[in-house]
């Protein structure tokens, strides 16, 4: 689902989660792919997207879900 907020000039991806607990299982997930990437092969092109992929994980944050329960 996404949300925007115009006053902000931002958009929102919500996702809908029973709990911390799934979106751990997300964020292991997404790392376990990320553990199989080999960097030292990667052309620029994959980086840059690698580095969008460790970005959103950033985003994504177990105490985000506690302050909004």
């Amino acid at each position: 689902m996404i949300d925007n907020n115009q006053k902000k000039c931002q958009t929102y991806i919500k996702i809908p989660l029973t709990g911390e607990k799934e979106l751990e299982v997300y964020k292991d997930g997404i790392l376990g792919i990320l553990s199989k990437v080999e960097i030292h092969s990667a052309d620029k092109r994959m980086i840059g997207h690698l580095k969008t992929v460790y970005k959103l994980l950033d985003c994504i944050q177990v105490q985000d879900i506690r302050s909004v329960s």
